[in-house]
């Protein structure tokens, strides 16, 4: 993967990082919003990206990544990160 970032979450935030090919960057951003308040993206480079959620959502985040591995490929996600 790439080279370590600065945090980008606040408090009670977490994360969801994922990589997929970077042609599917817009699509994956793209049914995040259309999920209006669900999360949203950070993109580092490439194809990788960070999804992040309030722990609320987090069970409906990672319902999304399994939908988005249907339409996607998606070549590695991590566990949940607390911020």
């Amino acid at each position: 993967m790439g080279k370590p970032v600065d945090p980008l979450l606040g408090e009670g935030l977490i994360a969801i990082a994922l990589r997929v090919a970077p042609r599917d960057v817009v699509f994956v951003r793209a049914i995040l919003e259309a999920h209006e308040g669900l999360g949203t993206l950070f993109a580092t480079s490439g194809g990788e990206v960070t999804l992040a959620t309030t722990p609320s959502q987090l069970a409906a985040l990672e319902e999304l990544v399994r939908d988005l591995a249907r339409e996607v490929t998606v070549l590695s996600t991590s566990a949940p990160v607390l911020g």
